[in-house]
């Protein structure tokens, strides 16, 4: 997978690569990247770091690169965060 590419691309670019992808809320899991849209409708990025029934805690970058941890339930992280998606840190399994 190339990580150069803007992170608007990285989502298709990770499907078509082989690596699971999801875009419900429920399936964040833990080391999994998680792709938003912010108010500017640019394109963020995070790591996922806890993942439970009903929250999910991930971390993003600042505008001066400094770790921000966030946290949404799942039933509003579409709306707070324009969740795009997460890409899995796994591929999927070859058949």
């Amino acid at each position: 997978m190339d990580w150069d590419g803007e992170p608007n691309t990285w989502f298709a670019a990770a499907f078509e690569n082989g690596w699971v992808v999801k875009t419900a809320p429920k399936d964040a899991k833990p080391g999994a990247l998680i792709l938003g849209f912010d108010k500017t409708h640019s394109v963020w990025v995070g790591l996922v770091r806890e993942a439970t029934a009903g929250k999910i805690v991930f971390e993003t970058l600042d505008d001066k690169g400094k770790v921000v941890q966030n946290s949404s339930d799942i039933d509003s992280i579409k709306h707070d965060f324009g969740l795009i998606g997460f890409i899995w840190p796994e591929k999927v399994a070859k058949k």
